[in-house]
């Protein structure tokens, strides 16, 4: 049995047989990874890497050409390359609170990379037509300032763009917690990311629960991940079917598009 720590060790080649960006932004993950496999868990997973091509296929839909995007809370880097090589002539920017080794390599998507803290941002008010987070809000110190920092670095109408907020009612935490392995302490019910949003001086424009089935199985059994990755699209469509059912109050995650209608004092 596979514990959280255990080295996840991928064909290079297989990844980046098809030559196309998405593949060589995993490849480039991975082999920065090898030294840091804590870190690899959700990007070895066939399963987690599909559901974060189809949030940038998502995103391309809402973010308009030539844009000017901030990933917040961008960690290794991966979700800004993705979304770079995904969107139509975006300006993109993605932060950490510290530097990555991946960052340099993956600027030839077309991206770039700072340092600084997403509760204290070094950004002019309204130098930003859409911010997007993937995970970030929930590790914050105070949800209040991240949120108020959004909203005075977004352009009046712009989108903050919110995924894989932890849900208090995850079956996919539970486990986790029973287990041992790694969780979030901070999670949320519905009503508090609606309320959280709103005070931010945000209109939540949709809003979700997405991912009932564990994604992240290789941290419990390699013979169970090897199972999901050879049968990973099968299972994200059910888990899209599963979705649409009264099950998803028990989903791993929200996300939510929400737009600045106004400037907090």
């Amino acid at each position: 049995m596979r514990r959280e720590t255990d080295m996840i060790v991928l064909d290079r080649n297989q990844i980046c047989a098809k030559g196309d960006a998405p593949h060589k932004i995993r490849s480039i993950i991975l082999d920065h990874s090898v030294m840091l496999p804590d870190h690899a868990f959700h990007i070895t997973s066939d399963l987690n890497w599909l559901r974060y091509l189809k949030q940038a296929e998502f995103l391309k839909k809402i973010i308009s050409p030539r844009s000017k995007v901030l990933d917040l809370g961008c960690g290794l880097g991966f979700t800004t390359a993705l979304l770079a090589s995904y969107c139509e002539a975006i300006d993109i920017l993605g932060v950490d609170i510290k530097k990555h080794s991946t960052w340099k390599d993956l600027k030839e998507f077309g991206c770039d990379f700072c340092v600084c803290d997403a509760n204290s941002l070094p950004f002019l008010p309204d130098s930003f037509e859409v911010i997007v987070s993937f995970g970030v809000m929930e590790h914050t110190e105070s949800e209040m300032e991240f949120l108020e920092e959004v909203n005075r670095c977004l352009q009046s109408g712009g989108y903050n763009i919110l995924f894989q907020l932890p849900n208090r009612y995850s079956f996919s935490e539970y486990l986790s917690r029973k287990m041992g392995l790694w969780h979030h302490e901070r999670t949320y019910s519905g009503g508090e990311i609606r309320k959280q949003i709103k005070n931010g001086g945000f209109d939540i424009m949709f809003m979700a629960r997405e991912h009932i089935i564990p994604a992240q199985v290789h941290r419990v059994s390699r013979g169970l991940g090897d199972i999901f990755d050879k049968n990973h699209r099968g299972i994200n469509n059910l888990d899209a079917i599963l979705c649409k059912t009264p099950l998803s109050i028990f989903s791993q995650d929200y996300m939510l598009i929400s737009k600045k209608y106004h400037a907090l004092p």
